[in-house]
């Protein structure tokens, strides 16, 4: 609802009141990273202190945390578990207190994207390490990492 209050100072004051209008929440998040590339790694060595980053923007009209997921890496029947994959809202070395990936949405530590107050966006990058268990085939693996916008009131 709006009410203005006129005044030329001169005439009396006028005042209006609008009707009321609805605004739906939109809940979305553009994800503006399109892979995450950890390079050539050796099998039964990791990322170290050398981490990828994944920025996202909110792309709705409220605030948001964020969920994230995955599934293994694969290269033909190769694979390396979604759990190698760890993650944080800053950098961080591999085998600290980030996060792991798992196969089932998990809220991610401390992130949140507020609601864009003007058109500059509002984002918010996560971090990226993994680990190459020893034995594993050399070449190039894929997966899928899921995020997911959460509503934050």
């Amino acid at each position: 609802l709006a009410k203005i209050t006129v005044s030329d100072g001169t005439t009396p004051n006028s005042s209006t009141t609008a009707t009321g209008v609805e605004l739906n929440t939109l809940l979305a998040i553009n994800v503006t990273t399109s892979s995450i590339n950890y390079g050539t790694l050796v099998p039964g060595t990791n990322t170290g202190s050398t981490n990828q980053v994944a920025t996202t923007t909110n792309a709705g009209n409220s605030s948001t945390t964020l969920n994230l997921s995955g599934t293994a890496l694969v290269k033909g029947s190769a694979t390396i578990a979604t759990s190698s994959q760890h993650y944080a809202t800053s950098t961080f070395t591999f085998g600290g207190a980030e996060q792991v990936l798992s196969g089932t949405a998990t809220a991610v530590s401390g992130f949140l994207l507020t609601s864009p107050t003007s058109t500059t966006a509002v984002a918010k990058s996560t971090f990226w390490g993994i680990t190459v268990p020893t034995g594993s085939a050399t070449g190039t693996y894929s997966g899928m990492n899921t995020f997911t916008a959460v509503f934050s009131p």
